[in-house]
């Protein structure tokens, strides 16, 4: 997704601003959020698949299972999103070419974008229940 947003840019010569990552990182949290309804609460933040699963506040353990689930046929990646209205970042976990788990990290608003290849599930899932914790709630 975001590889397509500087592909567009780069054809028009133009750089990808945080403004435009912003918006778009909002406009994921709300199709999660409304794919999962309204009666739906998670304190801190969700994990969405692809496939439909939805978790709120998901131990590390459930998302190192949401993790695994990542395959080629419809169920592509995770993504995690705050709880609430606030869209501050934006993660999401595929698997790379070469059979590692790439999570990447997007904060717009914080003017944050990384990436980083883990080689199982559980690396991953350690990875990034270590950066959850470390977010405002």
């Amino acid at each position: 997704m975001w590889a397509a947003l500087e592909w567009v840019a780069g054809a028009e010569h133009h750089e990808v601003s945080w403004v435009a990552r912003d918006a778009l990182t909002r406009r994921i949290a709300a199709h999660f959020a409304a794919r999962r309804g309204a009666t739906s609460v998670a304190r801190d933040y969700w994990a969405d698949t692809e496939g439909g699963e939805s978790a709120a506040d998901p131990s590390e353990a459930e998302l190192a299972a949401l993790i695994a689930g990542i395959n080629g046929n419809g169920n592509t990646f995770v993504a995690i999103t705050p709880a609430g209205d606030t869209a501050a970042w934006y993660v999401r976990v595929g698997q790379g070419d070469d059979g590692t788990y790439e999570v990447e990290r997007f904060g717009p608003s914080l003017r944050d974008h990384r990436r980083a290849a883990h080689p199982s599930a559980e690396a991953a899932a350690r990875a990034l229940f270590a950066w959850l914790a470390q977010q405002p709630r």
